[in-house]
């Protein structure tokens, strides 16, 4: 708690160049962030951008998922600087368990999938949407066949 307390202390917010958050196949560009060599800090506005989480009362929230939060009070998750409120988007991967990396020279942060989320497509018995080609070049849609049972079969050369 220490550390934590000594971290929250030494954040400022100073001019950066926009960061860019490469998530489930889109480029955001955030030009608003909070300093940190660690993690990134972004305006309440821009995370339901970058991922599409929002803030409630409740927490940060998307879909069936909430991680607790208080907004009134500074934490690992949130804090206030400047009459501003700032949401840590790398320290909710940790609490999801979502990878990430981060090319601190380039300013761009890379999210991987959020463990829970995929998860819920196996217990729930139903395959994510995805589109393919089919022979003649059309693209096909899982979606396409919705209650309907549909048989996937996949092959590879290796």
């Amino acid at each position: 708690m220490k550390n934590f307390i000594v971290f929250v202390a030494l954040c400022t917010v100073i001019p950066l160049q926009a960061s860019t958050v490469l998530y489930n196949n889109a480029t955001i560009a955030v030009s608003d962030v909070l300093a940190d060599p660690n993690d990134l800090w972004v305006r309440p506005t821009d995370l339901t951008r970058v991922n599409g989480f929002s803030l409630k009362p409740e927490g940060a929230c998307l879909d069936d998922i909430c991680v607790p939060l208080k907004q009134d009070e500074d934490s690992s998750l949130y804090v206030n600087r400047d009459d501003k409120g700032w949401f840590n988007v790398s320290e909710l991967a940790r609490k999801l368990n979502q990878p990430y990396v981060f090319d601190y020279g380039a300013n761009v942060w890379s999210f991987g999938a959020i463990p829970v989320i995929r998860q819920s497509f196996t217990r729930q018995h139903i395959a994510p949407d995805f589109n393919l080609l089919d022979r003649q070049g059309n693209p096909v849609s899982l979606s396409e066949y919705k209650d309907m049972k549909v048989l996937l079969l996949t092959w590879a050369s290796w």
